[in-house]
């Protein structure tokens, strides 16, 4: 298909009434009223297409386009008086457009009449036009009324614009795809034929009575369901797509396709707006109806640069029109957006709106459909299953859309239980596979499953220290939920965590997390110092112009969660507004108008409110219970001075952290240096660490500080532990096995362990100095019994581990460039090639000519198969380079050893796979000629090392001794190779003859060649032909890559002391296309060049490959050496 930019010519002129009347400058006929001249010659162009450039009619095209611009004049006629006096004599003037080609002919228009004519000059083209006015006016009856002669002079202003219009030529091939696409259906091929046999639909009588009979009546409409997700919308389709053959309506096929496929499939046609009218052309004639999964993708789907134009637009005017039929389904909020974003649309359609059902009705409806679908998988489900889910789902996930989520959740359970061959399902099951899909420990959920209360309060004593009453107030608060007697209609606990810094606040809902998810981080957590200005609050809801809100999506996917406001003091005061909504009513409204439910998060606020008054009158930890309680007192009363009177009352509890005791500090201590030997720099190394029990306490007391709780502990525990432990660590090699011991000792003590130190194999390190008399001591032993060891991953090659790790990530990183690079793109293209011409086959239904064809179905599963090792060896290398980073890190234990010979056989493997693809996409690479020239002396020394490299490598070689006739020519065709023969492994010399000479007269017949092949032999031949070369063809793996480098100027000297240059020269391809340099058997052609490669009895030197053997093993040297240069050859194609 060739496009073509041509000019469409539309006259536009205004009536006297000042309407603009737009048409053809060929077609008065075709007229259009306030239109622009743009959107007529959108619509002449569909005409064009469809009658003439479909068809292959391009000729008369051409009255529609003119190459010129066209000029304007004005012909007057003269009309005589009526002889009855109808009217006076007069003179009419029109608008007239002309132009003059190349050969001096004028044509000229009349457009407000229609009217044309030509001529060989300007005046008389004028004269043409008036006799055509006359014949005009008669034609039409005009001279019998003045009112119609009148009326060709009620325009004025008359122009004619030159539309530029992009027109599709095709070629005849073409033009019969499309002659055959319109006798094809194109219904299948976009979209699937709805058939359903059993029941699907149970309820809803009121709105599947209006979907029916809206499709019963004689001039149906389109249908737009509208309803929540899984309100049962899918099931009216699919109800009525069973009983419309009761109906009159069985002939009327029901196509069901989605937004994104339609478009995927409709693109790879073509243009999809040419197809969709063909499909929009087969619905009109056939009567079918087309469903649209959702209505609101259809606005989302087609637009591109240079359109804007939808496929909902488009399909407007045939819905508007009732030329076809279309059902579809959306959700109130999507209705919402499509009649904000094109007006009126709505209207065209029949809504029917799916009603919220009762819990009775939604009981019934689950109950009726479990039973239907575990009657068919030949099982049972529980009358008390069914319960316990749709409680489940109505308490902790308030947004499964009832009842449509519970009867996909039974599905599911259904078809997995069918498997395993369990007949019945019960609440055990509904259990099981709720934990799996929300994360939710199964003793929360499962009221046959008692809740621990001591071991649960153990778990939080173990992590909370010194806060009794918080814990006491959190584990009540999980046996409440466990109990499900908490109220419902607002969140299931708010809780208000206030006092000093760094006494556990955050840390509880850390804990919480933990607990309930055993994931710490497993929460909803909002930093509120980040949302301090008003545009921060706007993001918790949304920016107003359709974004979502970051508090309200997060809820929304996570229903039941520990939600967390920490420092909420810090808050921007109309965040308050916000809380005031979500603590009392359990919701929240973002900018989209999208609820979100928190009637089933924990929500949990910190703040540090009357923090500062607190120190200013207690300072200390505090030690007596009446100064705990006069704490708690103070930051309660300080909250409810804080926040206004209507907020403070919607907290369920809030809870006074109490200053940390001086008894908590040391449990901390212990806690905080089991996390610091966990940590990776610590565990990952061969390490022997021992903190004794002097330092911890010194730690604690060192760490303690009224102001600050246990943060300022942290930042102790970094200053005098971390740091200088971290400085000792990176003193010493990775590998290096140590131990450690790491104690406390006053100025005596050290000195007395610096004399020791000196008769032992330790080192001995001092901590930060704070302490005039004490200070935290390293004393550090290397521990020579320990062996690190070492990791073989290739032949003569040990690695640690870390570097095996790191060889892993770097062939990973290659398999990446490899991707996406454009040599594989390439290959990749290939494939894509014949998948779409396989597709196009099958749609012609001629799929079995594409696979009648040998080597295109070889080449087919050639380049498949090979993709699909590709990407399987991409997963594997990074599957590798995971687990060994997991064993690295102490996650996993596996076999080390195993790991490495899985490692070597993928490298293997992969190199296997990258050289498949070079010798795929490059096939010449597949044959190499290659030719030595020269004396006598040693060429056959380097012709057998050459046939022994090549055998080495396993390829095939036919080996040629090349002959020459110093009188000029030899009989027989160069060309031609004789029959071959195997090469032979003696040791023989070769003929003593004169070489040819710069002088010797050369007498060369057009018909001889001065060059001739013999099988390879090393034998002697009379004169005058001389031997000058031997040259061989190499097949197999990618010869071409081995011996690619090999050219040049070789110097052989053999052990004798003789000296030979020899010329070598490499070509990718056969012997019959092999061109030799001209003149080889000369001297000078190559004897005075400077060897690339020299050959001594000991010794092998090559300035190219900058290598110095002094080795005379030159077949394991060489070996080595064109293996290395097969790699680089076969990474430089690759890795561009």
């Amino acid at each position: 298909m060739k496009k073509i930019k041509l000019n469409l010519l539309i006259s536009e002129t205004t009536h006297l009434s000042g309407t603009t009347i737009v048409s053809p400058l060929h077609f008065i006929d075709i007229v259009r009223l306030n239109t622009t001249e743009y959107g007529l010659a959108r619509q002449l162009y569909k005409a064009i297409h469809k009658n003439l450039l479909t068809k292959g009619s391009y000729h008369p095209l051409l009255k529609y386009v003119l190459a010129q611009d066209l000029l304007h004049t004005v012909v007057e006629v003269e009309l005589e008086a009526s002889k009855k006096q109808f009217f006076p004599k007069l003179t009419l003037k029109f608008d007239c457009f002309y132009l003059e080609n190349q050969h001096h002919q004028f044509l000229g228009f009349i457009p407000t009449l229609g009217v044309q004519s030509a001529a060989n000059s300007l005046e008389e083209l004028k004269d043409n036009l008036k006799d055509n006015i006359q014949l005009e006016f008669i034609r039409k009856k005009r001279f019998e009324s003045p009112t119609s002669i009148l009326t060709t002079q009620w325009f004025s202003d008359t122009k004619i614009h030159a539309v530029p219009t992009e027109f599709d030529f095709y070629t005849l091939a073409e033009q019969e795809d499309i002659q055959q696409r319109e006798q094809e259906s194109i219904l299948p091929q976009i979209a699937h034929r709805l058939q359903v046999d059993d029941v699907e639909l149970f309820g809803l009588e009121k709105e599947f009575d209006l979907l029916l009979t809206t499709m019963k009546a004689k001039h149906r409409s389109s249908v737009l369901i509208v309803g929540g997700s899984g309100k049962g919308k899918t099931a009216l389709v699919k109800e009525f797509c069973r009983i419309k053959g009761q109906h009159g309506l069985g002939k009327n096929a029901i196509w069901e396709v989605s937004a994104a496929q339609l478009l995927h499939r409709l693109t790879g046609m073509g243009s999809w707006e040419e197809y969709l009218a063909d499909v929009c052309r087969e619905l009109r004639k056939t009567g079918d109806i087309l469903y649209v999964s959702n209505f609101a993708e259809l606005f989302e789907v087609g637009q591109y640069i240079g359109n804007n134009m939808s496929m909902a637009d488009y399909l407007r005017d045939y819905i508007s029109r009732g030329e076809i039929t279309v059902i579809s389904e959306c959700t109130p909020e999507e209705a919402s957006r499509i009649e904000m974003r094109s007006p009126g649309y709505l209207g065209l359609l029949t809504t029917v709106t799916v009603e919220e059902l009762s819990n009775e009705q939604i009981l019934e409806i689950i109950t009726k459909k479990a039973n239907q679908i575990a009657t068919k998988k030949d099982c049972a489900v529980e009358e008390d299953a069914i319960q316990e889910i749709l409680r489940l789902q109505q308490w902790y996930t308030p947004y499964s859309e009832l009842p449509g989520k519970t009867i996909h959740f039974l599905a599911s359970i259904v078809s997995d239980k069918e498997k395993k061959e369990i007949k019945i399902i019960d609440k055990a099951a509904i259990f099981e596979r709720f934990c799996q899909e929300t994360g939710m420990p199964e003793f929360m959920i499962n009221p046959e499953i008692p809740l621990d209360i001591a071991k649960m309060k153990e778990y939080f004593q173990s992590n909370i220290y010194g806060q009794q009453e918080a814990i006491d107030t959190v584990t009540n608060l999980m046996v409440a939920i466990k109990a499900a007697v908490v109220r419902r209609g607002k969140p299931l606990a708010s809780l208000l965590f206030v006092g000093p810094t760094g006494v556990g606040k955050t840390e509880m809902a850390k804990v919480l997390a933990q607990f309930m998810f055993g994931n710490r981080s497993k929460m909803i957590r909002f930093d509120m110092s980040e949302y301090t200005d008003l545009q921060a609050i706007m993001r918790l809801t949304g920016d107003g112009v359709g974004g979502e809100g970051l508090l309200t999506s997060s809820v929304r996917q996570e229903p039941f969660s520990v939600l967390l406001f920490d420092e909420l003091e810090k808050v921007h005061p109309s965040f308050y507004d916000l809380l005031l909504q979500i603590l009392g009513e359990g919701r929240l409204t973002d900018a989209r108008g999208r609820v979100a439910d928190f009637c089933s998060t924990i929500i949990i606020m910190t703040s540090n409110i009357g923090a500062r008054s607190f120190q200013t009158g207690s300072i200390g930890f505090v030690e007596t219970k009446n100064e705990i309680d006069a704490a708690a007192e103070h930051f309660r009363s300080e909250v409810q001075a804080y926040f206004r009177p209507e907020l403070f009352n919607r907290l369920d509890r809030v809870i006074a952290f109490a200053p940390l005791e001086k008894t908590v500090v040391r449990k901390i201590i212990d806690r905080e240096i089991d996390l610091i030997k966990k940590r990776e720099g610590i565990k990952g190394r061969n390490l022997e660490v021992s903190i004794r029990q002097e330092v911890l306490d010194y730690l604690g007391t060192k760490g303690y500080n009224a102001n600050y709780g246990a943060r300022f502990l942290q930042r102790t525990l970094q200053k005098q532990l971390i740091i200088p432990f971290s400085q000792v660590l990176n003193q010493y090699d990775f590998n290096i096995s140590l131990q450690i011991d790491i104690h406390l000792m006053d100025e005596v003590a050290l000195t007395a362990k610096r004399k020791e130190i000196k008769n032992k194999k330790a080192d001995l390190h001092e901590g930060a100095i704070e302490d005039t008399y004490k200070k935290i001591i390293f004393e550090i032993q290397r521990r020579e019994d320990i062996e690190i060891t070492q990791r073989i991953i290739s032949e003569n090659e040990k690695l640690k581990f870390i570097d095996f790790i790191t060889l892993a990530t770097r062939f990973r990183r290659e398999t990446n460039t490899i991707d996406k690079g454009s040599y594989y793109a390439r290959f990749l293209s290939k494939i894509d090639q014949l998948e779409r011409k396989l597709q196009k086959a099958k749609k012609r239904k001629k799929e079995s000519d594409f696979w009648k064809n040998e080597q295109q179905r070889k080449h087919y599963y050639e380049l498949t198969n090979l993709k699909q090792k590709f990407e399987e060896s991409f997963g594997e290398i990074g599957q590798i380079e995971s687990e060994n980073f997991l064993v690295l890190n102490g996650y996993e234990e596996k076999d080390e050893k195993a790991l490495h010979a899985q490692f070597k056989l993928w490298a293997q493997n992969f190199f296997k796979l990258k050289a498949q693809l070079v010798a795929l996409e490059n096939p010449e690479f597949g044959i190499c000629s290659l030719g030595i020239y020269g004396a006598k002396s040693s060429l056959f020394t380097l012709a057998e090392l050459y046939i022994d490299l090549a055998k080495a490598f396993n390829l095939s070689v036919e080996a040629y001794t090349l002959w020459y006739n110093h009188e000029g020519y030899l009989e027989g065709e160069v060309g031609v190779l004789p029959e071959a023969v195997e090469v032979v492994e003696e040791e023989e010399d070769a003929f003593a003859a004169d070489e040819p000479t710069e002088d010797a007269p050369v007498k060369k017949p057009k018909s001889k060649n001065i060059y001739r092949w013999e099988p390879y032999q090393k034998r002697k031949r009379p004169s005058p032909e001389l031997l000058i070369g031997v040259e061989m063809q190499i097949k197999g793996a990618l010869p071409y890559l081995y011996f690619r480098n090999e050219g040049g100027v070789h110097h052989h000297t053999a052990k004798s002391g003789a000296q030979q240059k020899y010329l070598v020269l490499a070509m990718p391809q056969t012997l019959e296309n092999y061109r030799r340099p001209e003149n080889v058997f000369r001297k000078n052609t190559y004897q005075d060049q400077k060897p690339r490669r020299i050959y001594e009895p000991k010794l092998l030197k090559d300035k190219k490959f900058d290598i110095k053997e002094e080795d005379g093993d030159y077949l394991r040297i060489l070996k080595g050496i064109l293996v290395d240069q097969f790699n680089k050859n076969v990474d430089e194609y690759l890795l561009d």
